[in-house]
């Protein structure tokens, strides 16, 4: 006798607590809709939808807003960034998606030129990043006999994220 009247106990608990939680939620929505009423001087559900973007308060010009902004996906790269100027100077997002100060296909204007191209993942963009900002490999090379009067050109085929790392062990390449 004692469980029937915990079952019945529970079950008008349980109508009660939907019944509150209905009406929580029907007046959350009256008062939405009377709060945009009185900012909008309209009801939300029959307002005219906005055409002109700028009313965003955000400046859409040239966004296509099915696309990302940023990024975008290159077949034989994977995902690259879109052509942009780059926060560090000197150096842009070129035109094949890669930080770097040159455009590809790079073509030597002298001929003392040596090209030097770094591919991989984000550490080697940021080492090939490094090593245009300061140097370092460049003055390592001119110590090598033939190549004191060569100018050094460091070329980043390196972008970073979406991929996964090689570790070579033993013959067999583990993916982490």
């Amino acid at each position: 006798m004692k469980d029937l009247k915990l079952i019945n106990k529970g079950q008008e608990i349980l109508k009660i607590t939907l019944i509150n939680l209905a009406l929580l939620l029907v007046f959350l929505e009256l008062g939405s809709l009377g709060w945009y009423f009185v900012k909008h001087k309209q009801f939300f559900y029959t307002r005219e939808k906005v055409q002109d973007k700028s009313a965003l308060g955000i400046n859409l010009e040239g966004v296509r807003l099915n696309q990302s902004i940023v990024e975008r996906f290159h077949p034989f790269f994977g995902f690259i960034q879109k052509p942009s100027a780059d926060f560090r100077p000197g150096f842009k997002v070129n035109n094949y998606g890669f930080i770097s100060p040159y455009d590809y296909p790079f073509k030597k204007f002298k001929k003392n030129q040596f090209v030097i191209g770094i591919f991989g993942g984000s550490v080697a963009s940021d080492f090939s990043i490094f090593q245009i900002q300061n140097k370092i490999l460049p003055k390592y090379l001119k110590q090598v006999p033939g190549l004191q009067d060569k100018e050094f050109i460091i070329l980043s085929f390196a972008t970073g994220g979406y991929k996964r790392s090689r570790i070579r062990s033993s013959s067999q390449y583990r993916w982490l």
